[in-house]
């Protein structure tokens, strides 16, 4: 059996207690019955939850959203052989100690794709479990599953079996399951290039660069031209374009080797019909808000290996996928990390597998896949034997797995967040933490010098960040306004090559190009002359300047200046970030929908005295002031904490502001509590 030298002693759920899992789940009652008492309260999204499987899926189950469970008789299979092989312990030991090795043996593999096979033919769509050369999927499973269940992309198995399209020569037709696009938008007539030099990162680690080319190789994804270019032209002629190669080593991870399909034209080539969707922090928030509090979740999350050299690129189009290192030609005859029609195919992959495996789940879950990581949410009670069975379908499909990123527990990471489901909160890792901390560290005084691309980077994780932490969004404007802040040049120019100068600038005062004979350069923005701010060519001090020593006083500003210097509210913002990310303050996934209804909250101050109120209607009651619920009380400058007080002052009217934002914070606090009668801990 496959694992048996990985054993552990982690605890899934349902283990812990009296029972193991499978005693928990045998006898009487099915999973079926199981779950739909434990969730017997759940409601299903009316607006669908992004998760990956296109338009039309959502990622909650908690209801069947098929009529008929098609897949019930191959699911009671698995269910059987998980029994017989004991896949559970086996699935314990691989958690336990991140276990590289596959979850199943070569044999077992074979035996549970010969299950969906027969399963298949039996229900009247016949196909074999054959592999298509230089890709692992059984499409005529993949096809005949996609008849049996009625599903959006029923042609998506052929195109993959025969070869897919680059977008190059003609746009790749749309699917019907994402979000369409303007073709000629992101469109360039950009030429195709040869380059037969790599990427410094690439050169500079030959070693490892050569290692990762020779195990694409033997993977069947890579092909080596062995009479190079001349090769190259007799099989696709004009159709070639060579990238650069280079490789990227993240400390803690390992080194992976990445196309730069854009150097050589081939992704501006690319024409896409449709954009994907994936699923975010808030499609989990959105999910998880609609499971009772009283069904303990457990969650699986798995990773397709490889993903996007999963997919055989047609052969008459293999030649714009070109890449020379060491005088040596390669061609992939897969997709390849890098190109622009490598992330769609497989996002289309993604988006058919997702739709398959909530019809193989069927019972009460939620799934989501961002790429090729996957994440299954189910009732704790029956996670292990249906996180058995899942990872089973995705085998018998022949879908490759990273084994050693299986997780199965009440917390684990994905997409970045670590998340807690006992807590329901997402908090982010200790990695990304630090990292974050020490950017925004050298933000938090005023009047310092900092790097624009470093500033660039922090703001961009803080985008990402704000994704869970939604309430501090609003002072990304702060940091934003430092990025683009321009950078002032002074310049006395004179008099013979301002008259120059003008004919340069654009009617909105942009330097259009450099002027000759001094260093003023393109792309800078005249703002003042003599001291005096202009603001179109016709204002009066560009006309008649004032001279000083025979030179005109002039500012620019320079937006495209590699610094900027920090100010007080920018500093403050940071201050305000950084505090957040130290104190790990949680994201909450149980999120409470207030229903729309009438309610209001203000304040009011003196210099001694300031009072708060507000008031609400339940939803659904008539407005009348017997329905109205309130609160009122007053406070006094010594009531206050010294960090809510306003600079120096001693009087309340300095900090009337906050006092109207706290007694909308105690509004909201309040209905939530109305709406909370079982007592429920509610985070904001």
């Amino acid at each position: 059996m496959s694992g048996e030298g990985c054993r552990g002693g982690a605890v899934l759920p349902g283990e812990a207690d009296v029972k193991p899992p499978l005693a928990c789940m045998s006898g009487s009652l099915s999973v079926e019955a199981k779950c739909s008492g434990l969730v017997a309260h759940g409601l299903s999204a009316t607006v669908p939850i992004t998760d990956g499987g296109g338009q039309g899926s959502s990622a909650d189950w908690l209801r069947p959203r098929a009529n008929v469970d098609l897949l019930r008789g191959l699911r009671k299979t698995f269910e059987g052989l998980v029994s017989k092989w004991s896949v559970v312990q086996r699935l314990r030991d691989h958690v336990a100690v991140h276990c590289s090795e596959p979850l199943f043996s070569p044999s077992e593999s074979v035996l549970l794709r010969a299950a969906l096979v027969d399963f298949l033919n039996d229900a009247g769509f016949p196909c074999t479990s054959q592999v298509a050369p230089h890709q692992p999927f059984l499409l005529e499973a993949w096809k005949a599953l996609a008849q049996l269940l009625h599903d959006k992309d029923v042609n998506l198995p052929d195109t993959l079996s025969i070869g897919v399209s680059t977008g190059i020569e003609t746009p790749i037709p749309a699917s019907g399951i994402w979000d369409l696009v303007d073709l000629e938008a992101n469109f360039d007539e950009a030429d195709l290039e040869v380059h037969t030099l790599p990427w410094a990162s690439a050169s500079s680690a030959a070693d490892i660069t050569r290692q990762l080319l020779d195990k694409d190789v033997q993977a069947g994804h890579l092909m080596k031209l062995e009479r190079g270019e001349a090769e190259a032209r007799e099989r696709w002629g004009h159709r070639i374009a060579a990238g650069k190669l280079g490789v990227v080593q993240v400390p803690g991870k390992k080194p992976r080797l990445v196309g730069d399909g854009t150097v050589s034209g081939a992704n501006r080539r690319c024409r896409l019909s449709e954009k994907i969707r994936v699923p975010s922090l808030e499609s989990v928030q959105r999910f998880v808000s609609l499971v009772p509090e009283s069904t303990a979740l457990c969650a699986l999350s798995f990773d397709v290996r490889g993903a996007h050299k999963l997919v055989r690129v047609h052969p008459r189009e293999e030649g714009y996928s070109t890449f020379v290192f060491e005088d040596t030609w390669y061609v992939y005859r897969t997709c390849y990390f890098g190109a622009r029609w490598s992330a769609y195919w497989f996002g289309r992959v993604g988006a058919q597998l997702t739709r398959f495996l909530h019809q193989f789940i069927y019972i009460c879950h939620g799934l989501f896949l961002y790429i090729d990581d996957g994440l299954l949410l189910v009732p704790a009670e029956v996670a292990p034997l249906v996180a058995c069975t899942a990872l089973m379908f995705l085998v018998a499909l022949g879908v490759p797995l990273s084994y050693e990123k299986l997780e199965l527990g009440f917390s684990l990471q994905w997409i970045g967040w670590h998340f807690n489901w006992e807590r329901r909160a997402a908090a982010l890792p200790t990695v990304k933490r630090e990292k974050l901390l020490a950017m925004l560290k050298t933000l938090l005084v005023p009047g310092v010098v900092v790097e624009k691309t470093k500033l660039q980077q922090c703001i961009g994780l803080l985008v990402w960040y704000c994704g869970g932490a939604y309430w501090l969004k609003p002072w990304l404007q702060c940091l934003y306004k430092l990025l683009f802040k321009p950078h002032c040049v002074f310049r006395s120019i004179p008099c013979s090559i301002f008259g120059e100068l003008k004919g340069f600038l654009t009617n909105d005062l942009w330097v259009s190009k450099h002027v000759p004979n001094c260093d003023i350069k393109a792309g800078w923005k005249l703002h003042s002359v003599g001291n005096s701010t202009v603001f179109d060519v016709a204002s009066t001090p560009l006309l008649t300047p004032r001279l000083k020593h025979g030179s005109v006083e002039c500012v620019f500003y320079e937006y495209s200046h590699w610094k900027t210097k920090t100010c007080k509210s920018s500093a403050w913002a940071a201050q305000l970030f950084y505090n957040a990310v130290l104190e790990q303050v949680p994201v909450p996934l149980q999120v409470l929908d207030l229903d729309a209804g009438f309610a209001a909250a203000d304040a009011y101050a003196t210099a001694e005295h300031a009072g708060l109120g507000g008031w609400w209607l339940e939803a659904g009651t008539h407005p009348d002031k017997c329905t109205v619920r309130w609160f009122s009380f007053q406070i006094t400058w010594d009531d206050l904490p010294a960090w809510f007080r306003h600079g120096q002052s001693v009087q309340l009217q300095s900090c009337i502001a906050a006092l109207e934002a706290l007694a909308q914070l105690l509004l909201l606090l309040a209905r939530a509590e109305s709406m909370n009668p079982r007592g429920n801990k509610i985070v904001f």
